[in-house]
C-alpha cells in the first residue's frame, strides 16, 4: 500500500486564492501534494466543486518553515498539528535529502576517478623518465609481451600511455555523470583542477628530463610525490562542492 500522509490545514494560499480550511493529502510514493479544499454553504448550495490543488514536490521544489506556516514553492498553509507539522516537512524534503545524498557519491565517485587517473600519470611519466635515463634496466623490469615485441622500448611506451587513457576515459565519465545535478561552472571547476595538474606534471617532468641531462642527478621530488600533494588542492575543490549541495 501506497504511503500516504493526511492532515487538516488552514488558511491555505495558492496564488492569489485564500481558503480558511482544506486537506491536505501527500502521496509519498509519487512524493505528490494534493489540498482539497473544504466548501462553504453556498458551494454545496449551487453545487460547485473546489479543484483539488496538486504540487509535485522534487529536489529543487523551495520548502520554508516557520511554525504553525509551511510554505511550498507559491502554495502556504498552517497547520496546528506539531507532530503532523513535523512529517509534513520531513516528506515533503525527502526528494532534497535523496538528491543530495545521491549527488555526493557522484562526486566521491568522480573524485576516486581523478585520483586515479593523476596517480596513473604521474606514475607513467616517470616509467617514461626511467626509459629514457636508463632503457635497459627499466625494459629488463617490463612485462613479458613487451619484451617479446619486435620494438620494446616503442611498446613500452604505448602500453603506459594507454593506461593513462583508460584512465582518463574513466575519469571523464564520472565527471560527466555530475551534469543535472551540479552546474556547468562547477564542473568546469573541476576540470580546470585537473588541468592545472596535468600542466605542473607536465613541466615537471620537462624540467627534470633537462636537469638529468645536465647534471645527471635525480629529481629532487618525484612527479608521483609531488602529484599526492596536488591531489589535496583537488580535494578541497571536491569537498566544497560537496558542502554546497
Amino acid at each position: 500500500m501506497t504511503p500516504r500522509l493526511e492532515a487538516q490545514i488552514t488558511n491555505l494560499r495558492h496564488g492569489d486564492e485564500l481558503h480558511p480550511k482544506a486537506k491536505m493529502l501527500i502521496d509519498e510514493e509519487t512524493a505528490t501534494a494534493t489540498f482539497t479544499v473544504k466548501q462553504g454553504t453556498l458551494q454545496r448550495l449551487l453545487r460547485r466543486r473546489n479543484t483539488p490543488i496538486h504540487l509535485k514536490i522534487t529536489a529543487t521544489t523551495s520548502i520554508e518553515a516557520d511554525y504553525p506556516t509551511i510554505d511550498i514553492d507559491d502554495t502556504a498553509f498552517e497547520i496546528e498539528n506539531r507532530r503532523k507539522y513535523q512529517a509534513i516537512i520531513d516528506v515533503t524534503s525527502r526528494p532534497r535529502r535523496v538528491e543530495r545524498r545521491h549527488t555526493e557519491t557522484l562526486i566521491h565517485e568522480a573524485e576516486e576517478a581523478t585520483h586515479t587517473l593523476l596517480k596513473k600519470r604521474a606514475d607513467a611519466l616517470e616509467k617514461l623518465q626511467d626509459l629514457k635515463k636508463n632503457p635497459r634496466k627499466t625494459l629488463r623490469n617490463a612485462e613479458w609481451n613487451i619484451l617479446q615485441s619486435p620494438d620494446p622500448p616503442t611498446e613500452y611506451q604505448r602500453q603506459t600511455s594507454e593506461n593513462i587513457t583508460k584512465a582518463y576515459v574513466n575519469a571523464t565519465s564520472k565527471i560527466d555523470a555530475l551534469n543535472g545535478h551540479l552546474p556547468e561552472e562547477k564542473i568546469q571547476k573541476i576540470y580546470a583542477a585537473i588541468h592545472t595538474i596535468e600542466h605542473i606534471q607536465n613541466t615537471t617532468y620537462t624540467k627534470e628530463e633537462e636537469t638529468h641531462t645536465k647534471t645527471k642527478q635525480p629529481p629532487k621530488q618525484p612527479i608521483t610525490t609531488l602529484t599526492d600533494e596536488l591531489i589535496e588542492d583537488l580535494n578541497i575543490i571536491t569537498r566544497d562542492l560537496i558542502d554546497q549541495t
